[in-house]
């Protein structure tokens, strides 16, 4: 799937193998309901999935951060468990800096949602962006 931007919004357009799609579809309906029930601000809302096949969130630039110190700063606050889905959370472009916090575009993964449902209140309230000098 390609991610695109129109008019402030990402949305996610079909495409890939038929494997990955029916992955992406599915990982975007399940971002949609994560969003749904619990609105956490450490996520960027999914406002609208038309069945997984496109998602609807607000577009923002990816968090100014190296992946190293992302993963390493994400490593420690959560006692390794982003392990749980390395994919995701090694992912500087799964991250924004919204105002000074760091928030999260990608979660549509089970083993995402595991990993949020226990450290999104400390990842919010604590992650610090590096000083740049």
């Amino acid at each position: 799937m390609g991610v695109r931007e129109a008019w402030g919004y990402k949305y996610w357009q079909l495409g890939g193998t038929k494997n990955c799609l029916f992955r992406g579809i599915i990982s975007n309906w399940l971002e949609f309901v994560f969003y749904l029930k619990h609105k956490h601000p450490f996520l960027i809302p999914t406002y609208f999935s038309l069945f997984g096949l496109v998602n609807i969130q607000p577009a923002r630039e990816k968090a100014p951060i190296t992946m190293n110190q992302l993963w390493v700063t994400l490593h420690k606050m959560t006692n390794g468990a982003v392990e749980k889905d390395d994919h995701v959370f090694a992912g500087r472009t799964n991250f924004c800096n919204d105002n000074g916090k760091l928030r999260m575009m990608d979660y549509g993964s089970r083993k995402t949602q595991e990993v949020l449902l226990e450290w999104a209140d400390k990842i919010y309230s604590e992650f610090q962006f590096p000083q740049t000098t």
